[in-house]
């Protein structure tokens, strides 16, 4: 199993050995310091423009209002929308594109070797977090609101699923107006984004994973099942900012994380339950999106989805990192 450094940080520390995942029953995460890379693995610096990555995936509700140049981001309680499996918040960077004089390194169950290189982790649970850059002055925020590929069921391009229509959208799936009055007593914290840019990001390697092979079929039950939308759906998003001549700053209630200037820095911010596995042949799901419908008012349905469209991944645990997110 090779991993690039890319990989082993969308996977996450608990990811190697668990892997991110949606599903029904009950499990426990191990504590970070339990897993390491596997050997014979590789931890290398990737190519990429000198930027601040910030990866989403899991649990997650994007607020963005089309046309405005800010968006924000919540990550969803798991348990207290309900849903079966725990969720784990937490955040992740490697220790060469930090700033080691202005941070404070974690404690060594947050610390996970990486080749000659280390993961560092933060919990986020109920702990504000602010990306430097992106709150503040006027709000100039690039956002992918749509591409060209929208009418396709699966795109065919990295622009195509840059979208947000490749993310579901509430008002839409339940028929709702809005947020219920007090949304925030379902958050695990709120990431505002006013400046970068930040849009859909492809769900994975077609041949690993689920969202690149599947198109799910949303109908409303009324009426003999009215067609909401087929599409292809992806589980992350992503957001940057630009590190030329430039430290970025993210801050974890009163911890700052300080990137270096001029590096490529991926990062990721997780929301994600233990793994459960998709077996074979693989029968993906998408129960756990139900649970969105607590956040909304003046619902009118519980849409029925439905595979409509999936072709088993030749490779890999396929299912065990995909829960698309929601917005609104």
């Amino acid at each position: 199993m090779r991993l690039d450094r890319r990989d082993f940080i969308r996977l996450g520390a608990a990811g190697i050995l668990l892997g991110p995942g949606c599903g029904p029953g009950k499990s426990e995460t191990p504590p970070p310091t339990s897993v390491n890379p596997p050997t014979g693995s590789t931890v290398s610096p990737p190519p990429g423009p000198k930027q601040l990555e910030v990866e989403f995936k899991g649990l997650y509700l994007i607020e963005h209002q089309a046309g405005t140049k800010s968006a924000t981001i919540h990550l969803l309680d798991g348990q207290k929308l309900n849903i079966p499996m725990p969720h784990i918040a937490q955040m992740s960077a490697f220790k060469s594109t930090i700033d080691e004089t202005q941070t404070q390194k974690p404690d060594p169950n947050h610390v996970i070797p990486a080749g000659n290189d280390e993961i560092w982790m933060w919990d986020l649970q109920g702990k504000a977090v602010t990306i430097v850059d992106a709150t503040g002055g006027t709000p100039d925020l690039n956002v992918d609101e749509t591409s060209s590929e929208d009418p396709l069921e699966t795109p065919t391009s990295k622009a195509g699923w840059a979208s947000l229509a490749r993310v579901p959208d509430l008002k839409v799936a339940f028929a709702a107006t809005g947020l219920i009055s007090n949304p925030s007593s379902y958050y695990v914290t709120t990431i505002d984004l006013s400046h970068g840019h930040f849009g859909a990001e492809v769900p994975g390697d077609k041949n690993t994973d689920i969202g690149p092979n599947a198109v799910w079929k949303f109908e409303d039950p009324r009426n003999g099942g009215t067609k909401l939308f087929q599409r292809a759906l992806t589980d992350r998003v992503l957001y940057t900012l630009s590190t030329q001549t430039k430290s970025r700053t993210i801050t974890v209630d009163n911890v700052q994380i300080v990137f270096k200037p001029d590096v490529h820095a991926p990062v990721t911010i997780s929301n994600v339950p233990p793994n459960i596995p998709c077996g074979k042949p693989c029968k993906p799901d998408m129960d756990d999106f139900h649970f969105y419908r607590a956040l909304v008012v003046n619902s009118k349905i519980d849409p029925t989805i439905t595979l409509a469209k999936f072709t088993e991944p030749p490779q890999g645990n396929a299912g065990s990192n995909y829960c698309p997110g929601g917005r609104i």
